[in-house]
């Protein structure tokens, strides 16, 4: 519809539909208009090469193209005057602060070379969101006005779910399932040293 507003979303994944809402409301906050959003089909992930670039050549008329990491986002970014798009970068996370965890020996002189294209994808980018203050403030600290940055926190709606009482052990041992990164930042340690108190 010309009256609607066209978002191209690259790598997005959805986690909740408090959180689909809240970056709605980002999103619409961002572009100042009342026109409704018509959500468009996400590409497959990858460089920016010739199958993004010929969706936006094929496909004009964006007016906001979001994406999650820097390998698309600089070339994104860098494109948007010559395609007449806002842009939107999603940081939940940053190569050059991440890599060195699960790298440690990965080369300085590239850390180097991500974190300048980082500076340059967040310079170049209208708008920010982040889940984070931590990650807000990290971002403030390279020279961006806080103001560019929304954190948006992880989370869920406690109404969604319907929690029970956990059954009573009876001498089985407890199972423990954890769903993420095993990263040093990810605080497992103090899970397990919580253990003996959340088990007693």
């Amino acid at each position: 519809m010309a009256s609607s507003m066209s978002i191209f979303l690259h790598r997005t994944m959805v986690c909740s539909r408090r959180m689909t809402l809240l970056k709605a409301r980002v999103l619409r906050a961002f572009h100042r208009s009342s026109r409704r959003i018509s959500w468009r089909v996400p590409l497959t992930s990858g460089r920016l090469s010739s199958p993004i670039l010929t969706h936006l050549t094929l496909n004009p008329g964006h007016d906001i193209v979001h994406y999650r990491n820097i390998w698309d986002g600089l070339a994104i970014a860098q494109n948007k005057k010559r395609f007449g798009y806002k842009t939107l970068f999603e940081v939940n996370g940053l190569p050059s602060i991440e890599l060195k965890y699960h790298y440690p020996r990965i080369d300085s002189n590239l850390l180097t070379k991500l974190k300048e294209q980082e500076v340059a994808t967040l310079y170049l980018s209208d708008a920010i969101v982040c889940p984070s203050n931590v990650t807000c403030d990290y971002i403030a600290s390279l020279g961006l006005s806080p103001k560019l940055v929304t954190v948006i926190p992880n989370g869920v709606s406690p109404s969604d779910f319907s929690p029970s009482p956990l059954p009573a052990r009876e001498g089985r041992l407890p199972v423990l399932l954890y769903i993420g990164s095993l990263a040093d930042w990810q605080g497992l340690d103090v899970l397990l040293k919580a253990l003996p108190k959340i088990l007693a």
